[in-house]
C-alpha cells in the first residue's frame, strides 16, 4: 500500500536522512511490509550454506537472502543492495562480497539489507 497525500503518492517519511514509520489514522502505511525486511539469511554467492571452515588466506564469495514482512523471501544478494561486514577485521576481511580470512580464529560476518543487519554467521579455522 503506498503512502499518500492529499491524492498524491509520496516517498519515504524522512527526517535527517533516517526513515521513519508513518501511520495514517492508526494503520501503518510505511514502510510496507513488501520492504520491511525481518530477517536475512547469510549464503555462498550461489545460495548454498556457509561452509564450516575455511582455510587461512581462503576467500568465499557471499549472498544473503533476506525475508520481508509480508513472508516472501527476496532473490539472492550477492553485491546489489546488500553490505557484508567483517565483526574483526583482523581475522577477516570484506570487499564487496568476497571474504578474505587473514589468520586463524573464528570469522564472524553479518549483513545488512534495507537498514536491517543479521545475526552474526560464524565460520572456523580449517
Amino acid at each position: 500500500m503506498p503512502a499518500f497525500y492529499a491524492g498524491k503518492r509520496v516517498g519515504k517519511p524522512l527526517l535527517n536522512g533516517h526513515t521513519y514509520n508513518a501511520l495514517f489514522n492508526g494503520k501503518l502505511v510505511w514502510p510496507l511490509d513488501r520492504d520491511t525486511v525481518v530477517s536475512i539469511e547469510i549464503t555462498d554467492d550461489k545460495g548454498k550454506p556457509l561452509p564450516k571452515s575455511l582455510a587461512v588466506s581462503g576467500t568465499l564469495k557471499l549472498g544473503a537472502k533476506a525475508t520481508y514482512a509480508d513472508g516472501h523471501v527476496g532473490d539472492l544478494l550477492t553485491t546489489k543492495d546488500v553490505t557484508f561486514t567483517s565483526r574483526d577485521t583482523s581475522t577477516a576481511t570484506v570487499s564487496g562480497n568476497t571474504l578474505t580470512w587473514r589468520h586463524g580464529g573464528t570469522i564472524l560476518v553479518t549483513a545488512t539489507v534495507n537498514g536491517f543487519t543479521s545475526a552474526a554467521a560464524s565460520i572456523a579455522s580449517a
